[in-house]
């Protein structure tokens, strides 16, 4: 094999472990931070910073993401002697418009008697942090498309590590304020190491194309609609919390975000990112992609499926240390929460395959469906349940997603739809809900339960074939090309 040949699975799977690695390293981290957090934040205090978070979040999503990054990966794979200028005109378009979105965010916050600086601070902290994919992805695209995610990887370990300090020292005098701040100030380093250290392509203002602008934005715009539709599907649970509940009920959901969100998409994004890239390369190996994404997509729902079934046991536990027990009596928000973990894989890992495959017009459709879901199920939810109710109307949504996600994967593919592959995900998730719950009440010890659990779902995922050694094999070694030359 000469020099420009390279084995896809080994980068994937590589590529997967150290962001899956240091996604658990980072997140290790969080654990003690958000410990000190929720222990010192009264519930009204953390619906503040809550509500406060997802307003930017949203307005960033909708005005600065523009759905991007897909597009950027296959140009850069495709046209890498071009990637000056594709970096530097994506960075000067979304500075641009994060601007405008901490102008607007800062109004929102003023309007509902919040303070416009936390905000403002907030948007700078989404645009560079590690965790987010703005601006800083845009720096990190020469690393991920060249499978280098240990540079990457290194800086998020990095964030967490700085924000996890700044909390310890700053305990005693914690606030929505200070909170922000210790974010945005954590993610500088990073930034600026990721600006610096990149050496393949430059970033300059004399790189910027007003051209390559709007081409990125016509080739963006189905997937702009998308981007700002799934980011009223993310807030709206919260909206419709605000409008029925209080700032304590905010401050539940918060806190459900907060303690266990980022374990939620650890997995499916580590997995996405790493293998975009590859995909892409492999533009002409149809048939051999098709049986890889589908046998992907299976191992990906399994493996969520383990981590929901083994976490149920453990989350008494989990909320008592996070939170000192201030949260323990919202143990039933949390555990409903976690078992959207494998219905959001499915749909974070198509979406990711639509825009790399060129089908970015069938977003759109995927986020109509969850707006529409969201909408439906929060109001037949929320105002009864409050909380509780949000966490449902979220799972509910993911539901009917996750189906349909199935359903337009195999339309992409140009194949009939296997029900069967569609029945297996349900008997699998469904199956390895009732073990965990079912192991959770006996009188065992949790981390018994949690080890029992983990088997039941590997056993149930085997026993119906949804996984087996030929996916094992077809993501390991049947993912194989050359190496595009450069």
């Amino acid at each position: 094999m000469s020099s420009l040949q390279g084995n896809v699975a080994r980068r994937v799977v590589s590529g997967s472990l150290w962001m899956i690695g240091s996604q658990a390293l980072v997140l290790g981290l969080m654990f003690i931070a958000q410990r000190e957090i929720l222990s010192s934040l009264s519930k009204e205090a953390n619906g503040v910073l809550f509500f406060q978070r997802r307003v930017i979040d949203f307005l960033m999503v909708v005005l600065v993401d523009l759905g991007m990054n897909g597009i950027l990966v296959r140009r850069i794979v495709h046209e890498h002697h071009r990637a000056s200028e594709i970096l530097s005109s994506a960075i000067a378009l979304r500075l641009i418009m994060a601007l405008v979105a901490t102008l607007v965010g800062a109004g929102v916050a003023v309007y509902n008697g919040y303070s416009p600086i936390d905000s403002a601070v907030w948007a700078v902290y989404v645009f560079i942090s590690a965790r987010t994919t703005l601006g800083r992805y845009v720096l990190e695209l020469p690393f991920r498309t060249t499978g280098r995610f240990n540079v990457v990887s290194a800086l998020g370990v990095l964030d967490a590590v700085l924000f996890t300090i700044g909390i310890w020292f700053m305990r005693e005098q914690l606030s929505p304020s200070i909170v922000i701040l210790v974010y945005a100030l954590a993610a500088l380093p990073g930034f600026l190491v990721i600006g610096v250290a990149r050496k393949e392509a430059r970033i300059r203002p004399k790189y910027v194309s007003v051209g390559e602008i709007r081409s990125l934005l016509v080739e963006s715009l189905p997937i702009i609609v998308a981007v700002g539709l799934i980011a009223v599907h993310t807030t709206l649970d919260t909206v419709l919390l605000e409008t029925f509940g209080s700032a304590r009920d905010v401050g539940i959901l918060g806190a459900v975000y907060a303690a266990i969100g980022p374990f939620l998409v650890v997995i499916p994004q580590a997995v996405s990112l790493a293998f975009m890239p590859e995909i892409a390369r492999q533009a002409s190996a149809v048939e051999r992609r098709d049986v890889s994404i589908v046998a992907m997509l299976r191992v990906l729902v399994v493996i969520s499926a383990c981590c929901a079934a083994a976490g149920v046991p453990l989350l008494p536990m989990f909320v008592e240390l996070v939170s000192s027990g201030r949260y323990s009596t919202d143990i039933n928000v949390f555990t409903w929460f976690l078992w959207s973990a494998p219905l959001a894989a499915i749909v974070v890992f198509v979406q990711e395959i639509a825009v790399t495959l060129g089908h970015q017009r069938r977003n759109v459709a995927i986020a109509g469906v969850l707006v529409l879901a969201t909408a439906i199920f929060g109001i037949l939810w929320i105002p009864g349940m409050l909380s509780l109710g949000a966490v449902v109307a979220r799972l509910s949504t993911l539901a009917v997603g996750a189906v349909y996600c199935v359903w337009l994967l195999y339309r992409f593919m140009a194949k009939p739809v296997d029900l069967w592959v569609l029945a297996r995900i349900v008997i699998v998730i469904g199956g390895s809900m009732g073990v965990s719950y079912a192991l959770a009440e006996l009188p065992i010890a949790p981390f018994i339960a949690s080890a029992g659990a983990l088997l039941g779902t590997c056993g149930i995922a085997v026993a119906v074939g949804l996984v087996g050694a030929n996916d094992l094999r077809h993501v390991r070694s049947r993912l194989r090309s050359e190496t595009p030359s450069t």
